[in-house]
């Protein structure tokens, strides 16, 4: 080993080779450092980006907690309405004998074709459907005027009701679409 060394040095090349030594050394411990600084850019990365997603987590928490409080006064309002159009609708039922009593339905006969009109717009027909036993229009259909009130009333009520509906689902909507 001693006469390499005495050989390397004869020809100079020991000093290079310490050089060489030393430089690979500095060389690595470049890269190490290197290495560690890319690896500490890489956290610094890798926690703003885990920030970045509790923002946002956050942001869609609150989201969704406004959104929870427009249905939850939607649902009240909606209560609400039912409870009144409800109530209308009743009230409104009870006074039918009064306005249209059911005595003789031939006192104040409800005409076969007024029966006819009525239903067919109830089915959505365009034109009433003829009567299978052939009567005429004017002719009485039996039907007490209490009956035909009645009807009219309640499909009133649940007209409104489905409106009240509708205009309630339109706001929410609207509501929602503003979050």
């Amino acid at each position: 080993m001693t006469r390499l060394f005495s050989n390397l040095a004869a020809r100079g090349l020991l000093a290079w080779a310490v050089a060489a030594t030393l430089a690979a050394g500095a060389q690595t411990w470049r890269v190490d450092r290197l290495k560690a600084d890319a690896g500490r850019a890489e956290a610094a990365r890798a926690r703003e980006l885990a920030d970045a997603r509790v923002a946002e987590a956050r942001q869609v928490a609150e989201i969704i907690e406004r959104q929870r409080l427009i249905n939850v006064d939607s649902d009240r309002a909606a209560l609400a309405a039912e409870r009144r159009i409800a109530a209308a609708s009743r009230s409104l039922s009870q006074q039918v004998e009064s306005h249209a009593p059911s005595s003789d339905p031939d006192h104040c006969p409800v005409p076969v074709g007024l029966v006819r009109l009525h239903d067919a717009a109830a089915q959505g027909l365009s034109s009433p459907l003829p009567d299978p036993a052939g009567r005429s229009d004017d002719a009485a259909s039996g039907l007490e005027s209490s009956a035909l009130a009645a009807t009219v009333v309640e499909n009133y009520g649940a007209c409104h009701a489905v409106a009240d509906r509708l205009t309630r689902l339109q706001a929410w909507v609207a509501d929602q679409a503003a979050e």
